[in-house]
């Protein structure tokens, strides 16, 4: 008997706290429309005991690969860099719950981003989810598993709402629902930098060197909820530009505001890692005439709040039929 099963997450923009998230800092997240999608075909019929992998992009194929169920090796793929990440999300997966994959059938997958996967909207955090989801384990288990981040973009992947996502000292996430849709929405927008930055990478790189202070959480944590609750765009442009200055004493480096886009007429803010993918920005005379002044920036990729920030329900965790 054949059996399907489709899956589907939410994509993730980090507003606040970014970093300092991973050392108890309350951080403001918000899910996106734009996701990613994974189905599952399994099959006994001709068994070989593998995973057929593979991912599209708006159609097209990006990678592909096979997992060899066994020996829990790729034993094939499109993108040799992409292996390791596979196979360790695999085998944890398998080694949380190894009832699922059996060396007695084979399982046809397909992922399917709906956001460039150079856009850094959570490629990997909703395929987490989604495995997760395959295999009936719990999604932040499957994370720490394989990954150093704090896991507010698991949060994001089934929230229905933006969160309140904070990560206690025994890493235990804590989510809380949080009202954000101001009333100047209209004025606020997200910009791609043309750069990508590797969240794994740039916590590597940047945890290390951070020396945060109990005052810098508190911080941190009072700015994130005074972005949500914010009555004006002018208070919402100063707590950017508040937590901007907060940041840049942390991290030793200047912000988007110096070095992306200086002398905008404008907040501008890193949306999680410093250096890359989207910008937050605010904006006061309509999309159009935001478009015309990026485009002089080589900035050709944007998105107003109301594209982008997901307030449906949560994706329906799974959806089954089968044919014999």
């Amino acid at each position: 008997m054949t059996e399907t099963k489709t899956f589907s997450a939410h994509g993730k923009f980090l507003l606040t706290a970014e970093y300092l998230v991973l050392n108890g800092a309350t951080a403001l997240a918000i899910p996106l429309r734009m996701g990613q999608d994974l189905q599952v075909i399994s099959s006994p019929e001709r068994a070989t005991g593998k995973v057929y992998w593979r991912a599209v992009d708006q159609e097209k194929i990006w990678f592909e690969a096979v997992y060899d169920i066994k020996n829990q090796k790729v034993i094939y793929s499109t993108d040799d860099t992409k292996i390791a990440y596979l196979e360790k999300l695999l085998n944890a997966a398998h080694h949380l719950n190894p009832l699922i994959l059996d060396i007695d059938h084979n399982y046809n997958v397909e992922t399917k981003l709906g956001f460039r996967p150079q856009w850094g909207l959570g490629s990997s955090s909703t395929l987490i989810c989604n495995v997760a989801r395959w295999f009936g384990i719990d999604s932040y288990a499957l994370h720490f598993a394989i990954s150093n981040g704090s896991g507010y973009d698991i949060a994001c992947a089934t929230a229905a709402t933006p969160i309140f996502y904070t990560l206690t000292q025994k890493n235990l996430p804590q989510v809380e629902k949080v009202d954000f849709y101001p009333h100047f929405a209209n004025q606020i927008f997200f910009v791609y930098s043309g750069r990508k930055q590797q969240s794994e990478g740039s916590v590597r790189q940047h945890q290390p060197n951070i020396a945060v202070s109990g005052d810098e959480i508190i911080h941190a944590s009072l700015l994130s909820k005074a972005m949500a609750h914010a009555a004006t765009i002018e208070e919402f442009e100063n707590i950017i530009n508040e937590h901007n200055q907060m940041m840049t004493r942390v991290l030793q480096i200047p912000s988007a505001a110096e070095t992306l886009l200086p002398g905008f007429q404008g907040a501008v803010k890193w949306l999680g890692a410093w250096g890359g993918d989207f910008v937050m920005v605010t904006w006061r005379n309509g999309i159009d005439e935001l478009k015309k002044y990026l485009q002089n920036k080589s900035l050709d990729t944007v998105f107003a709040f109301q594209q982008m920030v997901a307030f449906d329900n949560v994706f329906e965790n799974t959806k089954n039929y089968s044919t014999t």
